[in-house]
């Protein structure tokens, strides 16, 4: 942190800095899924949103052969040593803003909900364990990688301070936070949100639509559960 500041103060960018850090303060958590996931979520008090490991293991999903599923079963243990099967991850988002590329539906979570039990993590933790080239043999994470909930201003500072220039306007922090390339999920930029533990619809703020296939009685039994205006179709 104190590079950053260092940094800032020679850029002459120290006030846009601590604006930029007061902001992130305000950050949510933002995971997207499929519509029918999230629908099927705020319809029943009873479900929960499992992880990738629950839904494996109960035979619900067969993960993709892929080379991004095979990197991502190397990264999640070194990162999450023996707990990677309760992490849901998300983004930090200052704006309805999300990673699309996910799905089609957005969850903004309400920070009571998770913050004693989420931390934050300089990037997608995949893309990092391969770009700081970590694997078996090399387990260690580089330190100031991962912060508290309450810290995310902090780690958001010393990893996007060189981005903020004398002219950079609190309506660009957002793009700062979270950037989305709707054509490649590999070219996003973004904080990912860990967070322990399955989640209840009692855990959302509001939603985020963009699915066609939504319907104005879906997005209506939605807004019943949820409370007016927790429901944004985009």
């Amino acid at each position: 942190m104190k590079s950053a500041e260092d940094d800032a103060k020679s850029r002459g960018t120290e006030a846009v800095l601590g604006s930029f850090r007061d902001a992130v303060l305000r950050s949510r958590a933002v995971r997207v899924r499929e519509f029918a996931e999230v629908y099927g979520l705020i319809k029943s008090d009873n479900k929960l949103l499992g992880t990738f490991y629950d839904l494996k293991g109960a035979g619900l999903l067969r993960p993709p052969a892929t080379e991004m599923e095979a990197s991502r079963q190397s990264a999640e243990p070194l990162v999450f040593l023996n707990y990677q099967d309760k992490i849901q991850f998300a983004a930090l988002a200052l704006s309805d803003d999300a990673l699309f590329t996910y799905g089609d539906c957005a969850m903004v979570f309400q920070d009571s909900a998770i913050a004693h039990r989420a931390t934050v993590f300089e990037e997608n933790c995949v893309f990092f364990c391969e770009r700081h080239s970590r694997g078996p043999g090399r387990t260690a994470l580089p330190p100031g990688s991962r912060a508290t909930w309450d810290q995310r201003h902090q780690l958001a500072a010393a990893k996007l301070a060189s981005q903020l220039h004398p002219g950079t306007k609190e309506a660009d922090f957002p793009g700062i936070l979270l950037h989305t390339d709707a054509k490649n999920s590999r070219n996003d930029d973004f904080i990912e949100v860990h967070i322990y533990d399955p989640l209840h619809r009692s855990a959302l703020d509001y939603v985020l639509v963009r699915s066609k296939r939504a319907s104005k009685g879906q997005i209506k039994e939605m807004q019943a559960v949820l409370g007016a205006g927790k429901v944004k179709v985009l």
